[in-house]
Parts: structure tokens; C-alpha cells; sequence
């Protein structure tokens, strides 16, 4: 005789870490329930390890977090070693405890340079005045499509979009000479032909007139080799004192 075991048995058999637990339905089959307390730990002391709706996240500490022996958090959610006789705010903003690298707390830090030092534009943190990670800010270079920024000149594409903190691609009206524009927002491959005469240009493509005379586009004339204007033909017709002559 099959007997059913009651409706929220738990199983023997189950996954760790997954946030579910297994137990028995009322129907004599298996269903996967939320548990809390099914976490699985990443080993990191700078994340904080929880389940939310039967997800798994692994949340960074705040930056100064105590961690380790005598470890502080960053903001790279690494547990890096400080100087223990040094200052109380000592690595609370996301500076890295460095000898020649960052040291984790599974390393053992050169005692002759124990200390905190500023980051760099090449620590691998967000530090200092950066945006994002080794970019941006007032001390290193712009930040590529899709890193975060405050302002146009933390983006390499000089384009930091206002409701998203990002840098984006260029486009032909972004108000900016970026991708592969002559002038903010014309010519090059992609973007409409220059009407202004003296707007930069590199090829006569970039000019409405198709003239490009020392890196600035010039006026339509009868005399550019150039139909532009309002001429019929090559320098002739419209407005030019020569005819065009039929084919």
C-alpha cells in the first residue's frame, strides 16, 4: 500500500545555497518552498550573504566595514589589511592597503609598508574622484560606453546620459564632436554634411558644398571644381557666369 507522507515533509535530498527547500505536496510530489535560511556563503566577509524571494544575493559591505584580522572592506567588496596604529578612519573611503598590490585578507601584508595609501587610476577600485572604476573624475582618463559618470567630461564620447549616470554612444545630436564627426554633431561617415562655412572638415564629404580647403569647409563658388550652389553642372550654370554646355 503506497502511503503519501504528509504535505510539507521535508526532503532528505536537497540543494545547497539555491534558497529553496524541498518538501513533499499533497499530491505525493515534490515542490521547492522559499527558505531564508538556505544561504550559500561566498566566503567573502565583505558581502553580505540573503535570500530575497528565493533569489540569492551576495550585497557588498560598506566601504570601512570591519573584516578579517583587523581588515577594513573597500568599495571593491575586498577585506584588505590596514595599519592598526594608524588613523580610525583608515580605508573607510575605499582607499586599498597596498604594498606593491592590493592585499586580501588571505595575504600577508609587508609590515614595512603597512599603511593606507590614496588610490590610483590603476588599483582596480572605484576610489578617489572616479565614476567608475579607474575612469572618470578629475584625475583619470574618460570612461568608455556603459560605465557610470557625472558629467560629459567623465565619458570618453564626452556624453554622460542625465537619467541613467552612464556614458553612452555618440549619435549626430548629442551636442558633442564625438565618434568619427568633423564638428559637433556633422560630417564624417554617419552624421549629416556641414552647411556653416568654416566648420571644421577632413574630407570634402563633410561639407554641404563638397569643399574642404584647409581643414574648414568653404562657400559654394564657380571657380572649386565643385557642383554645389545652386549650379546646373560642375562651376556652371545658376548663379555662374558660364553656361553649362549640353552633353
Amino acid at each position: 500500500m503506497l502511503v503519501l507522507l504528509q504535505e510539507g515533509t521535508v526532503l532528505e535530498s536537497q540543494t545547497y545555497g539555491d534558497c529553496k527547500r524541498a518538501v513533499c505536496d499533497a499530491n505525493g510530489g515534490v515542490m521547492q518552498v522559499d527558505d531564508t535560511n538556505d544561504r550559500f556563503d561566498d566566503g567573502n566577509p565583505c558581502t553580505l550573504d540573503t535570500c530575497m524571494n528565493g533569489e540569492m544575493l551576495h550585497i557588498n559591505q560598506d566601504a570601512g566595514f570591519a573584516c578579517g584580522m583587523n581588515g577594513k572592506c573597500n568599495d571593491a567588496a575586498q577585506c584588505v589589511r590596514c595599519n592598526v596604529n594608524g588613523p580610525a578612519n583608515e580605508c573607510q573611503n575605499g582607499t586599498s592597503c597596498v604594498a606593491s598590490k592590493n592585499y586580501k585578507d588571505s595575504e600577508t601584508l609587508d609590515i614595512a609598508i603597512n599603511k593606507c595609501v590614496p588610490g590610483t587610476c590603476k588599483d582596480g577600485s572605484k576610489n578617489g574622484s572616479e565614476t567608475d572604476i579607474d575612469c572618470g573624475g578629475s584625475a583619470c582618463a574618460p570612461c568608455d560606453e556603459g560605465k557610470a559618470c557625472n558629467g560629459p567630461l567623465d565619458c570618453l564620447e564626452a556624453v554622460c546620459d542625465a537619467a541613467t549616470k552612464t556614458c553612452v554612444a555618440p549619435t549626430c545630436n548629442d551636442g558633442a564632436l564625438n565618434g568619427t564627426e568633423t564638428f559637433p554633431d556633422f560630417g564624417g561617415p554617419m552624421c549629416p554634411k556641414n552647411t556653416v562655412v568654416g566648420a571644421a572638415c577632413h574630407v570634402p564629404e563633410d561639407c554641404a558644398s563638397g569643399v574642404c580647403q584647409a581643414a574648414k569647409c568653404a562657400a559654394p563658388a564657380c571657380t572649386d571644381a565643385t557642383q554645389n550652389g545652386s549650379e546646373a553642372g560642375v562651376d556652371c550654370g545658376g548663379t555662374c557666369a558660364t553656361t553649362c554646355i549640353e552633353p
